[in-house]
């Protein structure tokens, strides 16, 4: 749910949404699926109503809804109700203002000049003005705050008031990651007196904490649900975000944990929340199938979940071994049995949605059994199935069992199995 645009009111049984959860696997296996609610039944759609409170349910724990501080992946798009940020990253990779009216490279990058947009406040009142971003970024870069993205800052070197509303960095080197910084929740400014407040409430957070968002928390208990409510004076949003509207229209969203798979799909069926993110696979054609649900999904930016192989030790520190490894798994009917068809297989080692993605570079790594097979022989592996690694080819005395199968489609498919001990 983006910050800016929010659901009209609608009850239970009149209508319920499932949604998809942020989730993908494997730089070999799945790209990702986000939870992207409709925002209401297609009769309606251009009518939003005014007022109600949204119950949602998600699978993720929120340890902490301090923005600064909480590095769920998931968490983000929560918090981003309550946090705004002072940039924010277009879907083509273009940096747009927020917080900031205008922003500006020098020195070949290596100064960022941030110019605040006026009339922004905090939830307490406070003004958003360069003494409040210096103030944050005192606070962010204190020893034993533990800020969530450190690396943010890293050639950071120092920063500066240059106008009431002008804030300088400059940076050791040019510093793509301090753009992605700013655009991102947890350089979200809290208020001067927030930031004062004792740790014990920072680490947490909580009602205490006055941020800048159309959105401020009513109440928060870990782990187990957040409370947010509008607030009403916002008007600050950027309008490619927010197509025109300022505050939001539902008056409170509420987020429930609700850890298990089953507890969420019977949460949704049975009203007691409206939205559910992380619908587990099996359960999807529940929602798709009815009239009564709307089922969503889309590809998010980044990197797809991946496993990373030990190169390192043998027999995978052999570059021939680590080729005959990917050749050899057609992960498609994997994904399909497993999944359900929920999940697409990445195809890139960064997600296809955004700027960074080339979707050809996945493509040199279709199964093929036959090189899979080439490949293991010309590494010194015996062609008997299993096959085994001759104590001379691996310090680590490793085995290496490896069989075919064939499904009933005909298609040819491999499994793998890596076992260690002495030949």
């Amino acid at each position: 749910m983006t910050t800016h645009t929010s659901l009209p009111r609608r009850t239970a049984h009149r209508w319920r949404i499932a949604a998809a959860a942020a989730l993908s696997i494997v730089t070999l296996a799945a790209t990702g699926c986000a939870a992207t609610p409709a925002a209401e039944p297609a009769a309606t759609a251009s009518t939003p109503v005014a007022g109600g409170t949204l119950f949602w349910g998600v699978e993720t724990k929120l340890q902490t809804v301090n923005p600064h501080r909480n590095s769920q992946d998931r968490a983000g798009p929560i918090l981003r109700n309550a946090f705004d940020s002072y940039l924010y990253r277009t879907e083509s990779g273009e940096y747009q203002p927020w917080l900031a009216s205008s922003y500006a490279l020098a020195d070949g990058g290596k100064q960022v000049t941030l110019v605040l947009r006026d009339g922004v406040t905090f939830s307490d009142g406070a003004p958003l003005n360069a003494d409040a971003v210096i103030a944050n970024f005192d606070k962010i870069k204190t020893t034993g705050y533990l800020t969530s993205s450190p690396a943010g800052l890293r050639f950071v070197t120092s920063y500066e008031k240059t106008a009431d509303n002008t804030v300088t960095f400059h940076l050791s080197q040019p510093d793509s990651l301090f753009l992605l910084y700013l655009s991102s929740q947890t350089s979200s400014p809290l208020s001067p007196a927030t930031l004062a407040k004792p740790q014990t409430v920072l680490e947490s957070g909580g009602p205490e904490l006055a941020g800048i968002g159309p959105f401020t928390i009513e109440s928060f208990t870990p782990n187990t649900e957040l409370t947010f409510a509008k607030r009403a004076d916002y008007a600050w949003a950027p309008a490619a975000i927010a197509s025109g509207q300022t505050a939001a229209h539902l008056d409170k969203v509420v987020y429930r944990t609700l850890a298990e798979g089953a507890t969420r799909t019977g949460a949704l069926q049975q009203g007691q929340v409206q939205i559910a993110s992380d619908i587990q696979p099996l359960d999807v054609s529940v929602f798709s199938s009815s009239p009564d649900f709307t089922y969503q999904r889309s590809a998010v930016s980044g990197t797809p979940y991946s496993y990373y192989l030990n190169v390192s030790k043998a027999p995978l520190d052999d570059i021939r071994v680590r080729e005959a490894f990917i050749k050899g798994i057609d992960l498609k009917p994997i994904l399909t049995s497993i999944y359900n068809g929920t999940f697409d297989q990445a195809s890139a080692p960064i997600s296809a949605k955004g700027p960074f993605a080339d979707t050809n570079s996945l493509k040199g790594y279709a199964p093929n059994v036959n090189a899979a097979n080439k490949l293991l022989d010309e590494a010194g592996w015996d062609q008997d199935a299993p096959r085994t690694a001759s104590a001379p080819r691996t310090a680590s005395r490793s085995r290496c069992g490896y069989s075919r199968r064939h499904r009933s489609s005909g298609r040819a498919a491999t499994s793998w199995r890596w076992q260690s001990g002495r030949p």
